[in-house]
């Protein structure tokens, strides 16, 4: 596990898509204009957008168009970065395979080409780190290096990229005074070659404080996070996504250092920086990538508070998250795709009746609050009646809006607290609230009577898979395929040794099982003397 976390944090954390793509001088985009065509931008935004095998295809695509052209400079860059492509995907044969033959290819071309030979050294080095071929990887980057020195001299960026990726692997084996040794080349390099207060210079502190932080040296770790962070103060505004970030990465070193309170200082100011960021962005791709950041910023600050204890600070975060992720996505989700249908009437009609709601209660608290001898019993009387029944159409509507799978997170778009909840839940009524993390899964189960917290191990991405795995296998399409079968009328839960158990029925008691363990299993008890059980999907 501690290898795979280290090859994760080295090619997604400390290398960035081809050697020296930030600075324009040994990457794909030095070679590739933004004004080129569009099958290139649209690699490119897959390619940002994590849509990585879709990227793949589409450079596949270009690669026959240069080999055709006999374009042997751009066919060796869309060979490396399909190369990276696959990578990210997870397809190592295939990542190594265009590689090598970018490198072949480019030893063919003229010397002056020499750092088309070098980035391709680093795609075929990315391919045997992800395998975990820590020796060749290094064989491989250490070329990489030499080539680059002759080729662009000893203080380019991409030379001090070269030294961080040697770096890391010096460390991953335990050569930690060679390790430490090239990544103070690198810094160097940088200070040099782009300036002291440049952001790569921060991000290099950062990337080396990630390494550092992975192999258990907090306090290094702690040091080089605020030294960006002391660049990026002078370079940024105090509310800039990428302070915010590295005020998280401060607070988790503390966290793993035992320090409770600087980790939650700076886990909060993090999500406090990267809220007020939102309100900066200008496009909804920038709006949607903001979102993802503030959402990844919750997780390291909710999982703290309730280690500690601090379960209603911890559920407090969760309705945060959910106003700030969730209320934004679906705003942008109702404009594109909601239009005037059902689905739209029902949410503008909620809207209304949490409005009435509100203002009924308030008259009904103001009435009730008031002396023996002003105050109307039948006014009193009359409010609870319309309050009761304005109540009764909200949560229809709102049952409505929840059975549609893709919308039930707008249900509930603004926070609350557990106080709120459990004083508006009837007798015999309990809550159980879901919020999923990157890491793992926080249940609430709410009641009048009070409330109680569990985490759960499991991932969003294992999660998400079990999710849509059982709405394939409980399909509209899935049960016109029993049926061609003539399968569906004898359908059975017990298992009679028959293929059809085998095929159809295990595959969804296995998915509905593992859903169940993880969801449900926690508060089976408790949920046992419930009248009624309210899921709430909450993240």
């Amino acid at each position: 596990m501690k290898r795979m976390v280290f090859v994760s944090i080295v090619v997604l954390l400390v290398t960035p898509a081809v050697l020296s793509a930030r600075t324009g001088r040994l990457g794909f985009r030095a070679y590739v204009s933004p004004e080129t065509d569009s099958v290139t931008k649209e690699a490119e935004r897959l390619m940002k957008w994590g849509q990585y095998e879709e990227a793949a295809g589409m450079l596949e695509t270009k690669i026959t168009d240069a080999m055709q052209s006999g374009d042997s400079v751009e066919l060796c860059l869309f060979l490396n970065r399909a190369s990276e492509a696959y990578l990210r995907s997870g397809n190592i044969t295939t990542a190594t395979e265009r590689a090598e033959t970018a490198l072949e290819l480019c030893r063919e071309l003229p010397k002056g080409q020499a750092k088309l030979a070098a980035l391709s050294l680093q795609s075929l080095g990315n391919a045997h780190l992800v395998a975990e071929d820590f020796d060749k990887a290094l064989e491989v980057y250490e070329q990489a290096l030499k080539i680059g020195v002759n080729a662009l001299g000893s203080e380019d960026p991409a030379v001090a990229e070269a030294h961080m990726k040697i770096g890391a692997l010096y460390i991953e084996q335990g050569e930690y005074r060679e390790g430490w040794s090239h990544f103070r080349k690198a810094i160097e390099i940088r200070r040099i070659s782009q300036g002291v207060r440049h952001p790569e210079v921060a991000l290099s502190h950062i990337r080396i404080g990630a390494i550092c932080n992975e192999h258990g040296f907090y306090p290094q770790s702690l040091n080089n996070y605020q030294k960006a962070l002391e660049i990026q103060l002078e370079r940024f505004e105090d509310d800039h996504p990428s302070v915010a970030v590295t005020c998280n990465l401060i607070g988790r070193t503390y966290r793993n250092m035992g320090e409770t309170d600087s980790a939650l200082f700076y886990l909060e100011k993090s999500v406090e920086l990267l809220e007020a960021s939102l309100s900066r962005v200008e496009t909804a791709e920038q709006l949607e990538l903001a979102i993802i950041k503030v959402s990844e910023q919750y997780q390291p600050l909710i999982s703290l508070l309730l280690e500690e204890g601090r379960t209603e600070e911890a559920f407090g975060y969760i309705e945060r998250s959910k106003l700030k992720e969730l209320k934004e996505a679906f705003e942008e989700r109702y404009e594109i795709d909601l239009g005037t249908g059902e689905m739209k009437e029902n949410l503008d009609e909620s809207q209304r009746l949490a409005g009435e709601l509100e203002e009924l209660e308030e008259q009904l608290a103001e009435e009730q609050a008031k002396p023996d001898s002003l105050r109307d019993d039948e006014i009193i009387a009359d409010l609870s009646q319309t309050l009761a029944e304005t109540k009764e159409e909200y949560f229809t509507i709102a049952a409505q809006i929840q059975s549609d799978p893709d919308y039930a997170f707008a249900v509930r778009v603004n926070p609350t607290d557990i106080g709120v909840l459990r004083g508006d839940l009837p007798e015999g009524q309990k809550l159980l609230m879901i919020y999923s993390s990157d890491e793992e899964l926080y249940l609430f189960c709410v009641s009048r009577d009070g409330y109680e917290v569990k985490t759960v191990p499991v991932t969003q991405d294992s999660l998400d898979y079990l999710v849509s795995r059982c709405r394939e296998l409980c399909s509209a399409e899935k049960a016109q395929e029993l049926y061609n079968k003539g399968m569906l009328f004898s359908w059975s839960w017990e298992d009679d040794g028959a293929k059809p158990y085998d095929e159809e029925v295990r595959p969804l008691i296995s998915v509905l099982s593992a859903l169940y363990d993880y969801l449900v299993e926690p508060f089976e008890v408790e949920l046992e003397s419930a009248e009624i059980v309210t899921f709430v999907p909450s993240g």
